[in-house]
């Protein structure tokens, strides 16, 4: 079988000469500094088959990873509502948003590991335009959940299905677990760039942070965490930080009452395919830390 398309002008050994050299071209040249960028990562296969829907998000895909899943097609639609809401909010043109993060596509592709080829510069027409809508729609929307859920709005109509009290209550703590997967994180470098626009550069990082505690950890009393590459990153040093018992509690109840639990208990993790064994070393919570992120 050939590797590509045979070519008349050239003998198969030509060929294959001429198609691993072109292999070769897109091989970085610095792979340290790729693989540092890496932050975004998908759940290895051999994993994820023990049970594929512990590791899918259940309501909204944020990121290339579940783009697209038929069950997720749904919200979609809110997105885009999100996103003129944001801009409208905002009161700066759309260009302002794309062209910040244009500056930095680059980079926001180097996050994610296994990025498919669809998503990437280069990888067909208007496939890079295709990731910066993505980025610049999810972060929109991800900015309007952060947003409506930690603060009093008016914006959004009283019996909006995502916005509202309503929504508040009955979707957002699905919302909030899809938030947190290991797939299904979005560059922290994304919300960066449009709340930078949004507000003249005058809220930096720490300000986001603070919208990530108060929806995915509320009440607590931190307030720095430096930087951190994405939502799942943010959520997990905040567990480090606090003391041991706050933690405990939290793990099984960080949504804003008893009933909006994030992180299912051990028991309901191992009935859904999750394989537990006991860790050689005291502190191994401290000790899985994230790369540190473009």
């Amino acid at each position: 079988m050939s590797l590509e398309p045979q070519s008349p002008d050239l003998n198969q050994t030509d060929w294959v000469v001429y198609v691993v050299t072109e292999r070769l071209k897109r091989v970085p040249l610095n792979e340290g500094q790729t693989w540092k960028k890496r932050c975004v990562y998908q759940v290895p296969a051999f994993d994820a088959d023990l049970n594929r829907r512990a590791y899918q998000p259940q309501v909204v895909s944020f990121g290339p990873y579940h783009h697209g899943e038929d069950h997720l097609r749904p919200m979609e639609e809110h997105k885009h509502r999100a996103l003129l809401h944001f801009l409208e909010q905002s009161k700066k043109p759309l260009r302002a948003f794309l062209e910040s993060l244009r500056e930095v596509s680059w980079d926001l592709e180097e996050c994610y590991d296994e990025l498919d080829p669809k998503w990437k510069d280069g990888g067909g027409e208007g496939a890079a335009g295709r990731f910066l809508e993505l980025m610049f729609t999810d972060g929109c929307f991800m900015l309007e959940i952060l947003r409506t859920a930690t603060q009093a709005v008016d914006d959004y109509v009283p019996d909006d299905p995502i916005f509202s009290n309503h929504g508040k209550f009955y979707i957002m703590q699905y919302i909030r677990r899809d938030m947190l997967m290991l797939e299904n994180q979005l560059p922290m470098l994304v919300l960066d760039r449009l709340v930078a626009v949004e507000s003249d550069g005058e809220k930096d990082i720490e300000f986001i942070n603070r919208l990530i505690l108060n929806f995915c950890s509320p009440g607590t009393s931190i307030t720095r965490m430096g930087n951190c590459p994405h939502v799942l990153d943010v959520f997990r040093k905040s567990m480090l930080m606090k003391p041991k018992m706050k933690v405990q509690h939290e793990l099984g109840n960080t949504g804003h009452d008893e009933g909006e639990k994030i992180i299912r208990s051990v028991t309901e993790l191992d009935e859904a395919g999750i394989r537990f064994k006991k860790s050689t070393r005291p502190t191994a919570l401290r000790t899985s830390p994230f790369p540190t992120g473009s």
